[in-house]
């Protein structure tokens, strides 16, 4: 990626992400900002503009949820989804910790920004994606027997999405 892209690329390079390892690659070395107008921000230094946060949050879901289906992904995919789950998840922690730090206009905008998207809901579909259902977390039994050879398939599954038994790791015997 050419430093010299025009302002555009950065968001038009997260749209055109066709694929969760794309994506993964775009958010490599991104940092977030919260601007003066209360709007969240991830920059890359190859590229000139930010895209804003639910954006990028919005195109993840899109790439992931299809995985959920039937809950069969590679370890490489699993490494995506996870790297970019925990950028995602670091981005809005950090924005919600400097929100308080804040002035009262930038609180302002912030407050008025949360009430025209809150109809799209984002970061709500985000944590539940996250937090919930955890793709990054946890394995369906063939995964489970694939990744962890060493140890038996547990008897009870740690949680059930769409009818999937779902396991955590092995705690011990890795």
């Amino acid at each position: 990626m050419a430093k010299n892209m025009t302002v555009e690329n950065f968001k038009t390079s997260i749209d055109r992400a066709k694929n969760i390892s794309e994506l993964a690659s775009l958010l490599k070395d991104t940092e977030v900002k919260f601007t003066f107008l209360g709007a969240k921000k991830v920059s890359k230094k190859a590229f000139n503009q930010s895209a804003a946060l639910d954006k990028i949050a919005s195109k993840a879901l899109s790439l992931i949820i299809p995985f959920l289906k039937d809950w069969n992904f590679s370890l490489q995919d699993r490494h995506h989804i996870s790297f970019i789950t925990n950028k995602i998840n670091k981005y809005y922690e950090k924005t919600d910790r400097r929100f308080k730090k804040r002035n009262i206009f930038t609180k302002i905008f912030y407050l008025i920004r949360n009430i025209f998207s809150w109809f799209l809901q984002t970061r709500k579909i985000w944590d539940t994606l996250t937090l919930d259902i955890a793709p990054a977390i946890y394995y369906s039994a063939n995964q489970y027997i694939e990744t962890f050879r060493r140890n038996q398939l547990p008897r009870r599954s740690d949680k059930i999405y769409k009818n999937i038994n779902l396991y955590l790791k092995p705690t011990i015997g890795l």
